[in-house]
């Protein structure tokens, strides 16, 4: 929700104090965050304009409306060069914003305003805390509320690391060639996890580091990992919308070819298929079509909006674990998730689901991908589990 910010209030009021305001932002960084009488906090994004700016827009995961730009315009505080904008958000949001200043055109929601949109954004200067994740070719900045959950795995820490590698790998059946990421494990691994935009978790968010710590901690087993490359937008579209192509490309092609390099193919129930967005998606398909291959499944910000019929699709009696997370931000993917965790609950399934105060998010997905992990692989009886 929009909010007047009291500090931008203050500062309309003595716009003398603007030098001293800056001098603050500089040395404090930003987002500014005030208390709200109900424990949220009144967060406000700044921009420090020149004298040529006419416009600036803040482009905040699944708080800027792609439909209603005009309502992400920052405004300007008259005769000054700040421009704000601010939310009341609760305490335990976390979330990533780009800022794009210096835009002329409609704010309208087209694909090539939008792409044009893109960009021109770029990350905050004043806070230091950004994440890349390949959006539109930059960082992203991050915020982060002070109750926001934990994220304690995905720093490297000085646990013992295991080896990541690149490989090609050619698909007749899909008919095109990828890079494939592969991690080992320091110590003999137990099991495997597929991942899917293997391109954004390992070269971008090196997520070789949760794995180190999470298996250093004995949070989860020593396991392999295999991140599979998305190739471009329109190729994810079309492979991880539903495709019941890709999973056979998983099981046929991709499970045996890194189980030659990894040295193991591992049962069902030590295999993990984990995804976001459409990634989750495929994971549930993944297993749907092939519970003899999948026997846990992570699916984080399902797409079900393209394929509502998988929410009832998992009969009764199959071995399968299921963890499932979604962003209170992400509109009708919370009502989807919810009923696809209703459906496999009624149908016997072990299945959680972990709502978290963001959107549709690689600063949250970090964070509930390896909690999903410790759920899934940690709680085995024949598998080692600490509390994470």
């Amino acid at each position: 929700m929009l909010v007047d910010s009291p500090r931008i209030a203050e500062l309309a009021e003595r716009p003398g104090d603007l030098a001293a305001f800056w001098a603050e932002v500089e040395r404090r960084g930003t987002p500014l965050l005030e208390p709200a009488d109900d424990g949220s906090r009144v967060v406000t994004f700044v921009w420090r304009g020149t004298p040529g700016t006419t416009d600036v827009l803040l482009l905040a995961n699944r708080l800027t409306d792609r439909d209603n730009l005009a309502a992400s315009r920052m405004r300007r505080l008259p005769g000054t060069d700040l421009w704000h904008l601010s939310y009341l958000l609760p305490d335990d949001y976390r979330g990533t914003y780009q800022i794009a200043p210096d835009f002329s055109g409609q704010h309208d929601a087209d694909n090539a305003h939008w792409q044009r949109l893109m960009a021109t954004a770029r990350t905050d200067p004043f806070n230091p805390d950004t994440v890349d994740t390949g959006r539109n070719g930059l960082a992203s900045s991050v915020v982060e509320l002070p109750a926001a959950p934990e994220q304690p795995w995905w720093r490297p820490a000085g646990a013992p690391a295991g080896r990541v590698s690149e490989h090609r790998l050619t698909s007749t059946i899909l008919g095109n060639s990828r890079s494939i990421w592969l991690y080992e494990p320091r110590e003999a691994s137990e099991g495997t996890l597929v991942l899917f935009d293997g391109n954004v978790w390992f070269p971008r968010l090196s997520f070789q580091h949760t794995l180190d710590n999470l298996i250093a901690a004995g949070a989860i087993p020593p396991v392999s990992a295999i991140g599979v490359d998305t190739i471009d937008v329109p190729t994810r579209r079309r492979e991880l919308g539903g495709n019941p192509d890709f999973v056979t490309f998983l099981t046929a092609e991709l499970l045996p070819w890194a189980g030659q390099r990894l040295g193991a193919s591992p049962a069902a129930d030590r295999t993990v298929v984990a995804g976001q967005s459409f990634g989750g998606l495929t994971a549930l398909l993944a297993g749907h079509l092939a519970p003899d291959r999948f026997g846990n499944v992570l699916c984080q910000s399902p797409s079900l909006w393209r394929a509502q019929h998988l929410i009832d699709a998992y009969p009764a009696g199959r071995d399968i674990r299921l963890h499932l997370s979604v962003g209170r931000y992400e509109r009708d993917m919370v009502d989807h998730t919810r009923a696809l965790r209703d459906h496999l609950a009624h149908q016997g399934y072990p299945v959680s689901l972990t709502e978290y105060t963001g959107g549709h998010d690689f600063v949250c997905w970090r964070g509930c991908l390896a909690d999903g992990l410790i759920e899934l692989t940690g709680a085995r009886d024949h598998l080692s589990h600490v509390d994470g």
